[in-house]
């Protein structure tokens, strides 16, 4: 996800959070210092970078009334949004196959190397050998603040993944970022 969208999704909200027109402004402004730090990116979309979509669709608007997502975040043209990307052999999705290691059921799949976000508490790589060929799933775990408002739908969840993937050598590797939890 490259924005979370809270405020303009389907699910109850607190009253306290802030309100969409706020949210959207603090995410651009941090945004616009991405696109500026990495000119260059296929960003595979998310489940929040549709809420607002989601949202309206639900309430009956139209998408030609509504403003397209490279638009909407003011996306640099150099940068390509897909659902998904093959680069080097390796697919890059945002969700997983779901279970315990959600890219590598997507590679077991797609039989093609996965790497994938989405999934809060996973993060690492997993392998899965055959006669002939070996298969990996990278995931990358997640790069939330898990005392944001964004996370409010779920404070009962402790065990975020804070992390990173890169690959190299066309071998998945997971970075971990540990940050003990200390609830508010």
């Amino acid at each position: 996800d490259l924005v979370d969208n809270y405020a303009s999704s389907m699910h109850s909200k607190d009253p306290d959070y802030p309100d969409a027109v706020t949210e959207y402004e603090r995410a651009l402004e941090r945004l616009s210092k991405w696109f500026d730090l990495f000119p260059d990116v296929i960003l595979t979309l998310g489940n929040h970078d549709d809420r607002p979509m989601r949202t309206a669709k639900a309430g009956g608007v139209s998408s030609v009334f509504m403003k397209s997502f490279r638009e909407t975040w003011n996306i640099p043209g150099a940068w390509q949004i897909c659902q998904e990307a093959i680069l080097d052999n390796v697919m890059y999705v945002h969700q997983g196959g779901g279970g315990r290691s959600p890219s590598l059921a997507r590679a077991l799949a797609e039989l093609i190397p996965v790497v994938s976000g989405h999934y809060h508490t996973v993060g690492g790589v997993a392998y899965h050998a055959g006669r002939n060929h070996t298969l990996w799933g990278l995931d990358v775990g997640c790069g939330v603040d898990r005392t944001g408002y964004g996370l409010a739908y779920n404070k009962s969840l402790r065990g975020y993944i804070l992390g990173c993937g890169i690959v190299v050598n066309d071998n998945g590797v997971h970075v971990p970022h540990f940050i003990p939890y200390t609830p508010k």
